[in-house]
């Protein structure tokens, strides 16, 4: 056994948020945060009592949480769910019910400022950003609600959730008490108060947020990676620290990574979160990103966002992997249902007193392998030992679900047509018309890195010349006139961890920077003999891609400002370009402002399903080709290492389009998840698309990503259906030849039932 040092790099956003949060919820007034704070920040915890009124539906003592005037063990347990991380709300409950199922009685839930605050003054609670069909749904399920809204909840997530436009519109510190960053989070936490309040628990809702004014900790035992794991020896002292910090409150551990939880009712915590419960992999690595919806992570973490999940959403490190996929119930889930179930039907445990352990001589077993704990509920003298293995770093085999018979209604992807459209125009030998892109001239920043041309997608992103976040893919054009002796550019680019970019001389492609985890490069690109136009306007192109805004965990809140985009180049041109729109004039107001990017394409909307039906001008240059044959060699280009013209290699972005249909019958729910199934090691990026959603990026020169999970209602189980494949080729002296499929990982009979889809089709608004 071992001791622990609490983690905190997470528990403020966890906690103290919401402390300041229910204060307003219980009616109180808005009270100016004194110097010694930090408004949502917090570098001291306020003291909320005298701030709101308590409502007598919640209290607590030292030993647990009351509601109603039932004393808990909780929120006995509580699990945590992201709804933005399932976008169908029609499958809420089915998550909800396995929580009921699981013997829990509440979950814990993150709302993302981000996804909900798009730009200034808009709050936008609709679709799958909903809270009120969430509290519907808990509600009809029996589950309480912990509501964690941030705005700062760090959750793996870009920017830690605050919201893109904040990062680059304000000159203060994020998270801290400057006057401009506390009117920017104004509408979004009012919204979430004017949702929220109704349904609380004082007006028959769900929330009970008031529990959270405990101090608390977060632990993950095994820290972050649940996949490749050496397990450690479990620490002994969380009821000791407990006992020495905050003696007169009931323990709360807010997020606890399920593993060991055995060991959590050793230490007489009464009061629990296990983070995560659903566990869909939208996370970031240092090796390459994972997305679920659109462009939500962080550069970070080599994990997939399941945390030791009982129910799992995962993409496989490899194909044969015996991980669970979409809502599969783990092997976790019936250990975690003995455990609620002993909870649920053992009242007199909710209120026990710490005796002894076998640290301190409680002799009640002779096996030397076993750690035994007494608890004691001090009313009844009933007692309680919890046994658990001395030596915690044991492990155990999972079984695998099998498939049912429903797989022969899964089409075969490789077997049916796919269309091809080349989406790199701007570095086309023909020309681009770019008169309707923005001057970046701006020369202010609030970004305090120094001069950096930041830029955004040419679908999203404020345009603010140095001071821009960019938000996926996008393009920058630097021109000059050339004297004919230029022979080479340096730059400077920065993506975050595990970026890439290509560069482009008019239609001359350089190289690309995409083969290493490093945040930002400063390379020096040579051109070919024979490239300059002499005497002419000369275009260099920048094609780079945003992993995300790093979150400040231990680190300056300034870090939420962390720069995306060109730094400097060796050639200054007199006049510099780039695709860009606006955060307030983002076309996909269902699916949000980071589910697409800057990639010609996705400005075009060649993603939305539709497209190819609308009309004879959106249907106009697809052309028949298969995945797995990569880019065509179609443009005569200059090879580097030489003088010689060669064939043009791959290199370049194309998108490639497969229309099917699907007729799952409506009393199964099957499970399904798109698969890249060649070799790891090709030097290309691809984003997935289905029905208009961005489920991920594979990145098969780094990997090893390869699975990506798709639910009902993402899905058209009965009708027509559109995969989209962004192919990003980064080199033109190798083929590069993704092989898709779509693959049945389990089905049940009987289904969800009532799973409705919300996937809009293509319209020329925003698109022409």
């Amino acid at each position: 056994m071992s001791t622990f040092a609490p983690h905190f790099e997470r528990w403020p956003a966890a906690i103290c948020l919401l402390l300041c949060f229910v204060s307003l919820l219980s009616g109180a007034t808005t009270t100016r945060v004194s110097s010694t704070e930090t408004t949502f920040g917090f570098r001291s915890i306020p003291d909320i009592h005298s701030r709101a009124p308590r409502t007598s539906d919640v209290q607590f003592d030292s030993y647990s949480l009351t509601i109603r005037g039932q004393r808990l063990h909780v929120i006995t347990s509580s699990g945590e769910f992201h709804t933005f991380r399932l976008p169908v709300p029609s499958l809420w409950p089915d998550i909800l019910q396995k929580v009921k199922a699981a013997g829990f009685n509440g979950i814990s839930v993150y709302t993302h400022m981000g996804l909900i605050n798009p730009s200034r003054g808009v709050v936008d609670f609709s679709g799958f950003r909903s809270l009120q069909t969430l509290f519907d749904a808990a509600k009809e399920s029996g589950i309480w609600i912990i509501l964690r809204p941030g705005p700062y909840i760090n959750a793996e997530t870009t920017a830690g959730g605050i919201a893109h436009w904040i990062t680059t519109e304000i000159t203060g510190e994020p998270r801290a008490n400057a006057s401009d960053y506390r009117a920017a989070w104004q509408d979004y936490i009012n919204g979430i108060i004017g949702v929220t309040s109704p349904n609380q628990i004082s007006s028959g809702g769900p929330v009970i947020g008031r529990l959270l004014h405990s101090i608390s900790f977060d632990e993950y035992p095994q820290r972050y990676d649940c996949t490749h794991q050496t397990w450690q020896q479990v620490a002994t002292n969380y009821y000791s620290y407990h006992a020495q910090v905050d003696p007169s409150q009931p323990q709360f551990i807010p997020e606890f990574l399920s593993v060991f939880n055995l060991n959590l009712w050793a230490a007489n915590a009464k009061m629990m979160n296990f983070y995560m419960f659903y566990g869909p992999a939208v996370k970031t690595d240092n090796i390459s990103q994972r997305n679920f919806l659109g462009r939500v992570t962080l550069p970070g973490i080599y994990t997939s966002y399941d945390y030791g999940t009982t129910v799992c959403v995962k993409q496989l490190y490899s194909i044969s992997s015996n991980a669970p996929e979409n809502r599969v119930l783990t092997t976790k889930f019936d250990e975690m249902k003995r455990q609620g179930m002993f909870l649920r039907s053992s009242p007199e445990f909710y209120k026990t007193d710490w005796v002894a352990d076998t640290n301190v001589g409680l002799a009640i077993s002779t096996n030397s392998e076993s750690y035994i704990t007494e608890l004691r509920n001090p009313d009844t003298n009933s007692r309680f030992f919890i046994v658990r293995q001395a030596n915690s770093t044991s492990k155990s085999d999972q079984p695998r679900t099998t498939l049912s018979s429903i797989e022969k209604l899964v089409p075969k992807l490789n077997q049916m047509g796919w269309k091809y459209k080349d989406s790199l125009p701007e570095a086309s030998s023909d020309g681009f018309d770019d008169s309707g892109w923005v001057l970046a001239d701006h020369r202010m920043t609030n970004t305090p890195y120094g001069n950096i041309m930041e830029m955004a997608g040419c679908c999203m992103g404020v345009i603010m010349g140095f001071g821009l976040q960019l938000q996926e893919h996008h393009h920058l054009e630097r021109s000059f006139q050339s004297t004919g002796l230029e022979k080479s550019i340096n730059l400077s680019v920065n993506g975050g961890e595990g970026f890439a970019a290509s560069i482009w001389l008019n239609d001359v492609y350089l190289d690309t920077y995409g083969n290493s985890i490093t945040q930002e490069f400063n390379e020096t690109f040579i051109f070919p003999p024979g490239a300059v136009k002499p005497r002419k306007d000369n275009i260099i192109t920048i094609l780079q891609d945003n992993m995300g805004l790093d979150e400040n965990g231990y680190s300056s809140a300034n870090v939420l400002k962390s720069p995306r985009g060109s730094e400097a180049s060796n050639l200054m041109p007199e006049e510099i370009s780039q695709s860009g729109g606006f955060k307030e004039r983002f076309p996909d107001k269902t699916r949000g402002v980071l589910n697409e990017g800057g990639l010609y394409g996705e400005c075009k909307g060649w993603h939305l399903p539709g497209l190819l039906d609308y009309s004879s001008s959106t249907s106009e240059g697809w052309v028949a080709r298969p995945l797995s044959a990569g880019l065509p060699s179609t443009l005569a280009m200059f090879n580097r290492t030489n003088t010689t013209q060669s064939k043009r290699g791959q290199a370049g972005v194309g998108f490639f389009i497969n229309e099917f249909s699907l007729d799952i019958p409506e009393n199964v729910d099957a499970m399904m998840s798109l698969v890249f199934s060649e070799p790891l090691g090709q030097a290309y990026r691809a984003r997935v698309f289905v029905n208009g959603w961005m489920m991920g990026m594979r990145v098969g020169s780094l990997g090893p990503q390869a699975k990506f999970p798709v639910h009902e209602g993402m899905w058209e189980y009965r009708g027509k259906n559109m995969v989209v494949v962004a192919l990003w080729s980064m080199t033109d002296e190798e083929p590069v030849s993704p092989d898709l499929e779509l693959v049945l990982d389990v089905a049940f009979e009987g289904g969800v039932g009532g799973v409705g889809s919300d996937n809009p089709r293509w319209s020329v608004v925003g698109r022409e």
